[in-house]
């Protein structure tokens, strides 16, 4: 009976590792999580965001305003490609969104840099949309996205929506995911089930 309980144990643990390890994501429920901005001052909102606290980037200049992803999502990211990367954004306060590279992504690489604009015309807007692309060649500008996400050296996103230095926006939730389920309701829950499993496996020693 030992034998078969440790079995499972294991078993829900190294599936715990795996899937934990298809997914790097910001959600600023602790802070900015080393986030940084140029063109716009960053600070962090405890609450508010899209389940919990989140980014906020007040214009501050007449260049467009982005902010710059964390270590966590440099280095050999190459297991993302073919995944997807994402974000929450909203407008605070009001401003036409008439900038239309706002939502653009950039990977930075020693290969080159690749970038995606993920939103549409008209965003954002006054609630939390959520924005996300897939990691495939047809999708992105500049050098080959598997060359890229090999030795990703930084990440940036644009964050100017208007045409003017008045604009606020929060940003929520990014991530990279290695593939499009990875961040889903279902998906998160799974996580938490096995995270439980492996606590009782744990707590429980049978005989």
């Amino acid at each position: 009976m030992r034998t078969k309980f440790t079995t499972i144990c294991a078993s829900l643990m190294l599936l715990a590792g795996t899937s934990q390890a298809a997914v790097i994501m910001s959600n600023f429920n602790q802070g900015t999580e080393d986030w940084f901005g140029i063109e716009g001052h960053v600070e962090w909102q405890a609450s508010g965001g899209n389940n919990g606290g989140f980014l906020r980037q007040t214009d501050t200049t007449s260049d467009e305003m982005l902010v710059f992803a964390p270590n966590m999502f440099r280095g050999n990211l190459g297991t993302f490609f073919g995944g997807r990367i994402g974000f929450d954004a909203i407008n605070l306060n009001g401003q036409a969104p008439d900038w239309g590279a706002f939502g653009t992504i950039t990977l930075f690489s020693s290969a080159g840099n690749a970038s995606a604009d993920l939103a549409l015309a008209g965003q954002p807007t006054s609630q939390w949309t959520s924005y996300q692309i897939a990691l495939e060649d047809a999708l992105w500008d500049g050098a080959a996205l598997n060359d890229v996400l090999n030795n990703i050296t930084g990440i940036s996103l644009m964050l100017e929506y208007h045409d003017g230095v008045t604009e606020i926006a929060g940003m929520d939730n990014f991530f990279i995911a290695s593939n499009q389920n990875a961040v889903s309701l279902p998906g998160n829950l799974t996580l938490m089930s096995l995270g439980l499993a492996v606590l009782l496996c744990y707590r429980r020693q049978p005989d």
